[in-house]
């Protein structure tokens, strides 16, 4: 913010500040701790090789002062100087990092605990609580201001009705796909427990009880859709860890710096050969997206954002949905739903209202459930449909929510959260909703169930002119799996998210946009993303993101069956398994 106060220019500050905040973390830990030569070089490696740390340097996020903050806690904590100014120190690095990020709290708590208990229980109780001001005062301040003392996204990413076995299961998909993709970044942390653990020294344990507690805090929420994000700052903190707790010659840390050089070219796109093609390796982007939901992020969107790209003349970022977004800068103010708010909704400017379908910038929609009528779900997009009149109390300001319940749950949360600050009915507000008390007026709400039709009926159905379907969409239920590339339907004027889905679960939301010049209905041919072609999908799913007037289709058609074709072209010229 203080340098965009200066620039007044959003890329290349981002990305700059990143960097420059990312080199510090580097340049710190290297200098504090690469105790020799060897033990520098080999720092110097790992964090240059590993995939997972390389890829939110600079992305914008808060990974970077993360991994500075995670310095600067590791400085003032290995040296074993256990003193309350010390423990102040501590505990204010930590409070910091709980503001950057609140559940990074995890990862300090065991350490904190183990210097309070070091310096004494009753030396470290003033300390500690001077440390800790921070974010207890952020808090505070985040009950009055907001309503509630966790982030929205918390609500829509927690509140989701999804068993815990299942989400765990999608966190160890999440370590599977790193350890596929990035195999530097898992093998260097679990090197790092041990080496913390053989060395029986307290300090090291608990520390090492810190990343235990995060790793299983990411196997619990089903870890994230974008790659390696949450290992980040943990390869610095275990390279760290390593140097510091492992004893090995000077030709050892050779050895070591050339084992991670290996893994990190073994991994794919390897950062250290990374170059302005990174991202183009696939015709379209939604090919690094895997069947578990988890993207490599820098790939994807590195051909439209990546600063090796910001000198082809085009305003950076070129992603389709920052252009889409000062496009709508420049017409009437409308509103909008859509799963993806970020680039759109920022470059559309305040007088544009996106809605957002994810629910992370929702306070409503954060807490309703997810709707398997959009997709099912992918870990981190928990999509929402909208209740009835939803959107026109959005436009009018007024409230037009058609379940009773619903209606009064929304007027008690807008007064939380657009009242006035200290309003008595507000703070008693506050109160009911941090202790649960309006849960019941949502017990009663179930989502709008979209539309079933196969191909057949709707096809049938022109002659009537066409199928109808509501906000909630229609579902088009093929039957059998299916492996098109492509489908061609006929739809109404408007805007839809059309999402092939496979079991009830959704792979990924197109965007699809049909406006003729007369309004009337248009024909419009989707291409399906390569990797849910091979996968196969049985079902189809349109929701209208635009407006809530009645739509119609009266035709589906599907074409182009590559992965079938391919796969009897490949049979028939190879008997080798896998050519």
């Amino acid at each position: 913010a203080g340098a965009y106060f200066v620039t007044r220019e959003s890329y290349f500050t981002t990305l700059f500040v990143s960097m420059a905040v990312s080199l510090a973390a580097v340049a710190l830990a290297v200098w504090r701790f690469g105790r020799s030569l060897a033990a520098a070089a080999f720092l110097v490696v790992v964090l240059g090789s590993a995939k997972a740390f390389v890829d939110y340097t600079t992305s914008g996020l808060e990974n970077p002062l993360t991994s500075l903050l995670t310095v600067v806690f590791l400085w003032f904590y290995l040296d074993q100087t256990w003193t309350p100014r010390r423990l102040f120190c501590l505990s204010l690095v930590a409070a910091l990092a709980g503001l950057n990020r609140l559940d990074l709290l995890v990862i300090f708590f065991p350490p904190l605990v183990y210097a309070a208990y070091k310096t004494g229980w009753r030396r470290s109780l003033m300390p500690l609580a001077a440390g800790l001001a921070p974010v207890v005062a952020w808090e505070l301040f985040a009950l009055l201001y907001y309503g509630f003392p966790v982030p929205n996204t918390a609500y829509a990413k927690l509140n989701t009705g999804i068993g815990a076995m299942e989400l765990a299961g999608q966190g160890l998909a999440y370590y599977l796909e790193s350890a596929t993709r990035d195999p530097l970044t898992l093998t260097v942390i679990g090197v790092a427990l041990a080496a913390a653990l053989a060395s029986r020294k307290g300090a090291a344990v608990a520390m090492a009880e810190g990343v235990v507690l995060y790793l299983l805090g990411v196997v619990r929420v089903g870890g994230d859709f974008m790659s390696g994000r949450f290992f980040s700052s943990l390869v610095l903190l275990a390279a760290v860890l390593i140097v510091t707790y492992l004893a090995a010659p000077r030709a050892g840390w050779v050895v070591l710096a050339g084992v991670a050089a290996v893994l990190g070219l073994a991994g794919s796109a390897p950062p250290v050969v990374s170059g302005a093609s990174c991202g183009t390796e696939f015709q379209m982007v939604d090919a690094y997206i895997g069947d578990n939901g988890i993207a490599d992020e820098r790939r994807f969107y590195y051909r439209d954002t990546g600063l090796l790209r910001a000198f082809e003349g085009r305003p950076m970022p070129a992603h389709k949905w920052a252009r889409e977004g000062r496009e709508r800068r420049l017409s009437a103010p409308t509103i909008k739903a859509m799963g993806s708010i970020g680039f759109e909704g920022y470059f559309a400017g305040p007088k544009q209202v996106t809605i957002d379908l994810c629910a992370l910038a929702d306070p409503l929609l954060a807490r309703l459930p997810p709707d398997a009528a959009c997709g099912g779900w992918r870990v981190g997009h928990y999509g929402r449909s909208l209740p009835p009149g939803y959107r026109q109390s959005v436009r009018t300001g007024q409230n037009q929510i058609a379940d009773k319940d619903l209606a009064e749950y929304y007027d008690r949360l807008c007064l939380v959260t657009r009242g006035r600050l200290l309003d008595p009915g507000r703070l008693l507000e506050i109160v009911r909703f941090n202790l649960g008390m309006n849960g019941h007026l949502l017990a009663s709400y179930t989502h709008q169930k979209p539309i079933r039709a196969t191909p057949e009926e709707i096809n049938r159905s022109a002659a009537q002119g066409g199928l109808a379907f509501g906000p909630a969409g229609v579902e088009i239920v093929l039957g059998t799996l299916r492996y098109d590339a492509a489908v061609e339907v006929r739809l109404d004027y408007g805007s839809y998210s059309f999402i092939p889905c496979r079991g009830g679960r959704g792979f990924h939301s197109l965007g699809l946009w049909t406006f003729p010049q007369d309004h009337t209905r248009a024909t419009w041919r989707i291409n399906i993303p390569w990797p849910q072609v091979q996968r196969g999908y049985d079902s189809l799913l349109i929701v209208p993101i635009l407006e809530e007037t009645p739509h119609r289709i009266d035709s589906v058609r599907l074409l182009n069956d590559i992965a079938r074709e391919r796969a009897a072209a490949g049979a028939a010229s190879s008997p080798a398994a896998g050519s």
